[in-house]
């Protein structure tokens, strides 16, 4: 799925990098090796951090609101609840908690 939308993305003309999962999402940011302006990620990703954990290390480490878009075939309600609520805010993040909403002010 990964190198399918990385394929999609750059037949569109975007420049993508894939990491095979959250931890090494995070060593790349962390390296600077990635400067996203989005991110698409897995809610359930091996390894140990979901795509939520990972998008909100890369906001922390980056120190920008980076948009994320999170894949799941999982169907739980509890999964789908922690989706809704969004990454856990950086001051946050070990509580599975926090909300990014878009302002209804500003124009779409």
């Amino acid at each position: 799925m990964r190198e399918m939308l990385a394929l999609l993305l750059e037949g569109e003309g975007y420049l993508t990098t894939t990491a095979e999962d959250g931890k090494k999402a995070l060593e790349l940011g962390e390296r600077g090796a990635i400067r996203p302006d989005l991110v698409v990620a897995d809610y359930n990703l091996p390894k140990g951090l979901n795509g939520l954990q990972v998008v909100a290390g890369l906001r922390e480490t980056l120190g920008h609101q980076i948009p994320a878009v999170i894949l799941t075939g999982d169907i739980s309600t509890s999964a789908l609840r922690e989706i809704a609520q969004g990454p856990p805010a950086p001051e946050q993040a070990g509580e599975g908690e926090g909300v990014d909403k878009p302002d209804p002010a500003l124009p779409r």
